[in-house]
């Protein structure tokens, strides 16, 4: 548990001090294309760069940086690489399940995303689904032919890896709001608002995916050029919800 390891008022607190500090800077200049450079440059200005993506970025508190007013804009929770009969079970999702690529057509892609609450169609011959299977203790990934018949069931999240991560990582979780614009054709931004959140219970976040609400997001590509050219290019399999809906899972303390 976070608590066992911080002491979690002390870092709420820290982390509004720093935060203030951080809002007085102002504009800053934008250095790159990336918006991950919001979250990147946060943290060097709060004085926790951390590279250990098993412990939340500050003190216990995860921190997500998100543009001001993107209500419909998803974040990643976590990334889980599912779990099947194959070692490399997203190896073989791409290889059997993937549709080709828009420019290397010999070699097949899976960037799709799956729902709990309807069947979304993958390329032109299958659909996914996901189930909340509370008596197995998995998430389980459904797939159906064109026909919407069933035909394979083996891929899954054990709830067991996915309360680990929520607790161990996104038990507390800070949103910093950033703004931008341009002076002489520059880009700037600044980090305008933070909020602080705390995580409801595993229950709630099983709802929430059952309501489809919380999306997985398959990002399974291939390498375009250099010594891996043709090889799978796994991004993460990502658990993803909307701004607007983050208070389904977790309550506001700040």
């Amino acid at each position: 548990m976070v608590e066992n390891f911080y002491n979690i008022n002390n870092s709420i607190n820290l982390l509004i001090k720093k935060f203030k500090k951080t809002y007085e800077i102002g504009w800053i200049e934008k250095k790159t294309s990336h918006c991950g450079e919001f979250g990147n440059n946060l943290e060097i200005l709060l004085g926790k760069e951390n590279n250990d993506l098993q412990v939340p970025d500050f003190d216990g508190i995860e921190l997500k940086t998100k543009k001001e007013n993107s209500l419909n804009e998803y974040i990643t929770l976590f990334n889980c690489a599912p779990w099947g009969n194959n070692f490399f079970e997203i190896k073989r999702l791409q290889e059997k399940y993937g549709y080709p690529d828009s420019t290397m057509k010999n070699y097949k892609i899976l960037n799709t995303e799956a729902f709990s609450n309807y069947k979304k169609k993958v390329g032109n011959r299958y659909y996914f689904e996901l189930k909340v299977d509370r008596n197995l203790k998995k998430i389980i990934l459904l797939i159906f032919d064109n026909n919407k018949n069933l035909i394979d069931n083996s891929t899954y999240w054990p709830f067991e890896i996915l309360q680990q991560k929520l607790f161990c990582k996104l038990k507390y979780l800070a949103i910093i709001k950033v703004i931008q614009k341009y002076i002489n054709k520059k880009q700037y931004y600044r980090y305008s608002s933070l909020h602080i959140f705390k995580l409801k219970d595993f229950e709630m976040f099983l709802d929430t995916i059952e309501r489809g609400k919380i999306k997985i997001l398959f990002k399974i590509g291939v390498f375009k050029s250099g010594k891996r050219i043709g090889q799978i290019h796994d991004r993460g399999t990502a658990f993803q919800i909307s701004i607007n809906n983050i208070h389904l899972i977790y309550d506001k303390i700040y």
